[in-house]
């Protein structure tokens, strides 16, 4: 199985170029998603080019993939353990 940081896999003989994550950045750099300096991650994209994104846009890509009722869940669970 293929880790996140490998640009490619091979199948069938054939090279396929993937999203491939470079590096996360030690100092604050600014985002490509949301404009605001954070610290991000590098990350290669298939055809061409880097994508700097932080995590908070990363966090917010990815609850996309939650069911309404799970994202409801989410949503309470924060606001009952909010501080």
């Amino acid at each position: 199985m293929s880790m996140i940081y490998d640009a490619y896999h091979l199948k069938n003989g054939k090279r396929i170029d993937k999203v491939s994550l470079l590096f996360i950045d030690g100092e604050d750099r600014l985002c490509d998603c949301c404009d605001e300096k954070a610290k991000c991650a590098s990350i290669k994209m298939i055809v061409s080019g880097v994508m700097v994104i932080c995590k908070s846009c990363l966090d917010k890509i990815s609850f996309q993939f939650y069911s309404e009722s799970e994202k409801r869940n989410i949503i309470i669970d924060k606001i009952l353990n909010s501080e």
